[in-house]
């Protein structure tokens, strides 16, 4: 079921099932790479398309050495032994929050994370998408999207490079716009949504008319 096909075909059965026509398509992380499928396999269901943090999965992967140093922490979730859960849990969940954490973590993420399997079922959609052993590579099939696409970006996050953003029109037969907020981390809707707001509003305005 993490499956990008999956993810996205229950997506598209689900709009059909609201008979709402077209939609207005937004993802943050994981959400924006299913989004990026999304568009490009259901192109009929999406009037634009907002990504929030990543861009288009070919321009993740041809992001080089600056993009892959951010993503030491894929290698880890993709170990066969479950390092990457042991490793986030451990002391407290210390590496965890450096590098994931944020306002309200222990209140408010923290108990969740907790429970039995929780930390590894947000894991599995890494392995389910990314591990060569559970399936092909499913995120090169990504093709060009047609949709306007708005990309945003935060100059500070840990884990992307405002590149693999920007180089994302390259994949966009549509109009391609990015904004940054360079002091923005990664958890833009959470850190910067008066920052972001505006932006996305404008665009959402402009793909309605």
């Amino acid at each position: 079921m993490m499956r990008l096909d999956r993810l996205t075909e229950v997506l598209h059965l689900f709009l059909q099932e609201l008979n709402v026509g077209k939609v207005h398509l937004m993802g943050h992380d994981w959400g924006a790479v299913t989004s990026w499928f999304f568009a490009d396999r259901y192109k009929e269901d999406i009037k634009s398309f907002t990504a929030l943090s990543v861009g288009h999965p070919s321009s993740y992967l041809d992001g080089g050495f600056s993009q892959l140093t951010k993503a030491w922490y894929i290698l880890l979730i993709l170990n066969d032994n479950h390092l990457a859960e042991q490793l986030f849990s451990a002391d407290d969940w210390s590496l965890f929050k450096t590098y994931f954490g944020a306002d309200g973590f222990d209140e408010y993420w923290l108990p969740d994370l907790k429970r039995e399997g929780r930390l590894t079922s947000t894991m599995n959609i890494y392995r389910a998408n990314l591990n060569p052993e559970y399936s092909e590579d499913i995120m090169t099939t990504v093709g060009n999207i047609e949709s306007d696409v708005l990309a945003i970006y935060g100059g500070k996050d840990l884990s992307l490079t405002p590149d693999q953003i920007k180089k994302s029109g390259a994949y966009v037969d549509g109009e391609f716009e990015t904004f940054g907020i360079e002091d923005g981390a990664h958890f833009l809707p959470l850190h910067n949504a008066e920052d972001i707001a505006p932006r996305i509003i404008e665009f959402l305005d402009k793909e309605s008319d």
